[in-house]
């Protein structure tokens, strides 16, 4: 079995009165796909924000490759491999397509061996990993979402992460365009990289995922095998309405 790369401990977060994280603790392994399921307000952005140091937690630990990385800002855990995407994506936007990916390169885990031609070298060769090459000097507003969604993940990978938090990648895509997507995510593992993926879309994720963690109301509610976690009545009646053709 692969090693632990990332792990939470019986994390707690709260806003105010709101607990928004309640002794949450998981696993993401080394060149696994773990599925982030839950309603809204169950704690998945939360998540990903505590782990990438966006948020400071109120109790437990969080580990990366062995490292105790709980209080370290978000630029130390990027520097360590840890990197996310986010729900709306966020481009530079007076930059186009290369050089949005060469920033990745110049400030990610080997940025001291970086400079701007190597970087922008590098960014033509992550464009082609996720097929846009054809868009490298298009300006980031003449991109489609399913584009901007691809660039994103090709800037993220430019900083040689060792995993990867993706909030809703596939959000407001058609099933085409998510497909694709899903395929760069898959062609991602494979090199490797570690991912937790936030995703709503249930049929995307049972086809996309190594295994599921379910969220609800601020807990982990259960975690397995998509089919096992899928069919589990307490995930039916907390997320997926109780409808079998749901799951």
């Amino acid at each position: 079995m692969a090693e632990v790369l990332l792990e939470l401990r019986e994390v707690r977060k709260s806003f105010g009165g709101v607990r928004a994280l309640q002794d949450v603790s998981l696993q993401v392994r080394e060149g696994e796909i773990v599925g982030l399921i839950g309603p809204n307000g169950s704690g998945k952005s939360t998540l990903i924000n505590v782990a990438t140091g966006y948020y400071a937690v109120d109790g437990g630990e969080i580990w990366f490759d062995g490292v105790n990385i709980t209080r370290f800002p978000p630029h130390r855990r990027a520097r360590l491999g840890l990197a996310r995407t986010y729900q709306h994506p966020r481009p530079f936007w007076q930059l186009n397509a290369q050089d949005n990916v060469a920033m990745g390169d110049l400030f990610g885990r080997n940025a001291r061996e970086r400079t701007p031609e190597s970087a922008r070298t590098a960014a033509r060769q992550w464009l082609a990993v996720l097929g846009l090459e054809a868009v490298a000097e298009e300006a980031v507003s003449a991109l489609t979402l399913q584009e901007r969604r691809l660039l994103e993940l090709a800037r993220v990978l430019a900083s040689h992460p060792r995993a990867i938090l993706a909030d809703e990648v596939l959000a407001g895509l058609t099933v085409a365009e998510a497909e694709r997507v899903m395929e760069a995510l898959r062609k991602i593992r494979d090199m490797g990289v570690a991912l937790l993926v936030v995703e709503h879309n249930i049929k995307a994720i049972r086809a996309l995922a190594d295994r599921i963690v379910v969220l609800h109301e601020g807990r982990v509610l259960t975690e397995g095998l998509p089919e096992q976690v899928l069919q589990d009545v307490r995930v039916r009646q907390a997320y997926l309405g109780g409808s079998p053709h749901h799951a």
